[in-house]
């Protein structure tokens, strides 16, 4: 008995439980659902609890004083700090104020913030000022068959309390799918075609549309357009169709430019290394930081500039698609994928950019300490130990560069983003820390060092009043000439950094260049910087070709042994040639080719005797 008592007790509390579960899921909704409530009901007393106004009906809520000026605050400041955002349209944002009766529309007609190109000038025409956007643009967006004489006053004019427009409102027409496919493609452009897409006192969210914009273009100005979704569901729409032709022209010039220099950059270190690496019996200290500086500059051959290329060039060529996705309040919205670099390309990019930069000044930084003990204490001073030395120093400078290169991939709050539009490299709120322990300080001892060694450098040879043997004087004259070279490339490096260490240090006294800050936003003077960013950043780049030339200068032996590689190699090119000549020959005429021919000799009197033989015959 007492056991089936419990039994129904249990049994009673299982029921219970399920009800009460069941009741808590029938009471969670999506946020979506809460607003389609919220609109439904206008209970202003849940506004609160929603930041965002988009998703309200301004309809049913803009009365209420305290709403509607919570409202546009809210609308007219998110705007003013996403705008950039490819979700974020400048006609919607427009529209929604309009819609709201904010004093803010009256203001932005007033003193438009993003007057930047004929596109969104032309909206704010067909905003502010209907008069005068429909006696530009009505010849080319209204056809014949529509009557746009409205009701005797020649023009007719939305009301807000009618969202839903007759067939005589100007202000909606070029909105229809009619309209917009009777036009040709190239009329697309057309900036009163594309101010005309959004439909004034319409739904909030539009997505009969979409705008493309990219603001951050060295040699370009903001570029911004509108296009119908129709556009990009059968084209491969991208943001350079709304280029100026002056833009694009300008953009294919700096990417060549680079990519000329990268190419110079490979062939001219990977020279270094073969040269340096041929004759290991005349190895020294010296020698091998060259080496690791010239591994360091074929990174940014190799992997910085093409990846600085393939970022310009996706940033105004990047095919936006149309995808279906969901907000945060659970509405099924359509929108356009944005230029967003993968985080597996922005950390590769940043990576070799950080390692190659830093290697290169720390392995700076150990051979101007090598070339100070040279002159600072020339009797202690060993050849054989400063290899030994020199090899485990460079060991260390890798392993320390690719730690601090690393620390994006595990540090929160540090991240590699792009820098100047065209580079990639370390961000976050401790990256200036970083960068002014881990880059700046070296720096400054490099420049110490080396003014101390010349100094040092000059007394010495000053004070030389006793007579050395030849193989001392020799030896003097060997490390004297590396002193001087270390400096020189001290020097061009410098030279290769103050533009752009300038420039940054200029952009704290230049106002109206940040896009984040669109009211005070100087178009001009940010295009000019953000030009001068990319142009210092290449220069910054181009010390990595420079070495080589140093080298030849300041080094016969160098001289000479290059000129003997380029020797090899255009007899190699040569031979290659003379056989390609010979079979061509034995194709045309049926000349067979001699025993002594076919095998030609792989030297460069080979290949010229072969080269007099063929002329012979011919």
């Amino acid at each position: 008995m007492h056991r089936l008592l419990v039994h129904e007790l249990i049994l009673i509390c299982m029921v219970l439980l399920m009800r009460t579960s069941l009741s808590r899921e029938e009471n969670v909704t999506s946020p979506y659902d809460e607003v389609t409530r919220l609109n439904q009901s206008a209970d202003v007393a849940r506004v609160s609890k929603f930041v965002s106004c988009e998703v309200l009906n301004p309809l049913k809520f803009r009365e209420n004083i305290s709403v509607q000026s919570k409202c546009c605050r809210s609308l007219y400041k998110t705007f003013q700090k996403r705008w950039r955002n490819i979700d974020n349209k400048l006609s919607e944002w427009l529209n929604l104020l309009k819609l709201w009766k904010c004093p803010q529309f009256r203001k932005e007609c007033d003193s438009p913030t993003f007057p930047f190109n004929d596109f969104t000038k032309t909206l704010y025409k067909r905003f502010c000022n209907p008069e005068k956007f429909y006696s530009e643009c009505s010849k080319k967006l209204f056809p014949k068959e529509i009557d746009t004489s409205g009701s005797g006053s020649g023009m007719p004019f939305e009301t807000d309390e009618s969202p839903v427009h007759n067939k005589t409102d100007f202000q909606m027409l070029p909105a229809k799918s009619t309209v917009i496919k009777s036009l040709k493609f190239e009329e697309l452009f057309e900036p009163c075609v594309q101010a005309s897409l959004v439909e004034i006192g319409g739904m909030p969210k539009q997505e009969n549309f979409f705008e493309m914009k990219v603001g951050d273009l060295p040699f370009c100005e903001i570029v911004w357009c509108a296009l119908p979704a129709e556009v990009f569901l059968t084209k491969k729409v991208s943001i350079s169709m709304c280029m100026p032709m002056r833009c694009k022209v300008n953009m294919y010039v700096f990417m060549s430019f680079a990519g000329l220099l990268g190419l110079a950059i490979i062939c001219t270190n990977i020279t270094v290394l073969v040269v340096f690496s041929v004759k290991k019996h005349s190895m020294n200290s010296q020698r091998l930081y060259k080496i690791s500086l010239a591994v360091a500059d074929l990174l940014v051959g190799l992997v910085v500039l093409p990846t600085m290329i393939t970022t310009i060039h996706e940033s105004f060529n990047f095919h936006h698609e149309v995808i279906d996705t969901v907000d945060k309040y659970g509405r099924n919205i359509t929108t356009i994928t944005d230029v967003l670099s993968s985080y597996e390309f922005l950390g590769i990019s940043g990576f070799f950019t950080t390692l190659s930069l830093s290697v290169s000044i720390y392995t700076l930084m150990v051979a101007s300490f090598d070339r100070l003990m040279v002159v600072y204490k020339p009797l202690e001073y060993n050849k054989f130990r400063a290899i030994s030395i020199a090899k485990i120093l460079i060991a260390i400078v890798w392993i320390l560069c690719l730690i601090f290169s690393l620390l994006p991939f595990a540090v929160d709050g540090l991240f590699y983003a792009f820098v100047a539009s065209v580079v990639v490299s370390l961000g976050g709120g401790s990256a200036l820390i970083l960068y002014s322990v881990v880059m700046v300080i070296p720096l400054l001892i490099v420049w110490g060092t080396n003014i101390a060694t010349l100094s040092l450098f000059k007394r010495n040879a000053g004070n030389a009043r006793m007579p050395a043997s030849n193989a001392q004087t020799n030896q003097n004259k060997t490390e004297n000439q590396l002193v001087k070279t270390l400096s020189v490339m001290v020097g061009v490096f410098t030279f290769c950094l103050i533009p752009l260490v300038l420039l940054t240090i200029s952009q704290f006294f230049v106002s109206g260049i940040y896009l984040n800050d669109p009211k005070n936003f100087n178009q001009s003077s940010s295009s000019i910087m953000m030009s001068f960013e990319a142009v210092t950043v290449l220069i910054l780049m181009s010390n990595s070709l420079w070495n080589i030339f140093i080298y030849n200068g300041r080094s016969p032996e160098f001289r000479s042994m290059s000129r003997e590689l380029f020797r090899s190699i255009t007899g190699k090119i040569q031979q290659q040639f003379s056989c390609n000549k010979l079979h061509r020959h034995q194709e045309k005429g049926g000349m067979k080719l001699t025993d002594s021919t076919s095998n030609v000799k792989t030297t460069s009197s080979g290949v010229s005797s072969s080269i007099n033989s063929i002329t012979t015959a011919a």
